[in-house]
C-alpha cells in the first residue's frame, strides 16, 4: 500500500551519508499542523515527519539512534532528523524531522 501512495503523492527525499553515495527515496511527508492534537501527538510547529520504506536510506536509523546529527532534504527543503521509529509491520519507518 505504501508503494501506491508514495508513487501517487510522494516527495523526493535525499540523504548524503558521510561515507558513500547519495541515497534517494520517495517518501510521504507531513508537516506540523494543529491537527496533530487530534492524532494525540503534541503539536510543535517546528516538527514534521516522513514515512519511508525500511530498505530506503540504509544506515540512517542506526546513525540517528547513535545520536549523530543527520540532515535530509525533502522536496528541496533541509531538515534535521530527530528520531526514527518503525510502524507495526517493521517495513515502514517514521522519521520525526525539524526544519533547519
Amino acid at each position: 500500500m505504501l508503494n501506491v501512495v508514495t508513487n501517487t503523492m510522494g516527495y523526493l527525499s535525499t540523504w548524503q551519508p558521510s561515507i558513500g553515495q547519495l541515497q534517494t527515496a520517495t517518501v510521504l511527508y507531513k508537516d506540523a499542523s494543529q491537527t496533530a492534537k487530534i492524532l494525540d501527538q503534541e503539536y510543535d510547529p517546528r516538527n514534521c515527519m516522513i514515512e519511508y520504506k525500511s530498505f530506503d536510506f540504509v544506515g540512517l536509523r542506526d546513525l540517528v539512534d547513535a545520536g549523530n546529527e543527520i540532515r535530509i532534504t525533502v522536496n528541496g527543503l533541509e531538515y534535521g532528523v530527530m528520531k526514527i521509529t518503525s510502524k507495526y509491520d517493521g517495513k515502514t519507518m517514521i522519521a520525526q524531522l525539524i526544519r533547519l
